[in-house]
């Protein structure tokens, strides 16, 4: 009877560490799993991160040529403001220019006319 316990006992003590070892090695995996995943996602962090970097740039370097267009378009408003101005005083002294003309005009026909 003692020698069917110990054996029962050993027989249980056996299947015990054959499921603990079982767990054991089930662990080990997902935990190699888990690790992968792990390693993936940083990976993938680092890439959004390196992207998201990239994007920054690039919003900078289009916001600066924004302002540049702005600054250039400003200028040139007021460049065609300055020539819409000098060409309206310009047309005006043609204009006084040429009725001055004609006066004169008018005047020497009117003198030629009176001898």
């Amino acid at each position: 009877m003692a020698d069917r316990y110990l054996q029962n006992k050993l027989a249980n003590e056996k299947a015990e560490q054959e499921a603990l070892t079982a767990m054991s090695t089930a662990l080990r995996t997902d935990l190699a799993h888990l690790t992968t995943a792990h390693a993936n996602f940083n990976r993938q962090l680092q890439d959004q991160s390196h992207q998201l970097a990239q994007l920054s740039d690039d919003v900078k370097r289009t916001r600066i040529a924004v302002d540049s267009s702005q600054i250039r378009t400003d200028t040139v408003e007021i460049q065609l403001s300055t020539l819409i101005r000098w060409f309206k005083i310009a047309a005006i002294g043609i204009g006084t220019l040429l009725a001055g003309l004609i006066l004169l005009v008018a005047e020497l026909m009117q003198l030629i006319h009176a001898r």
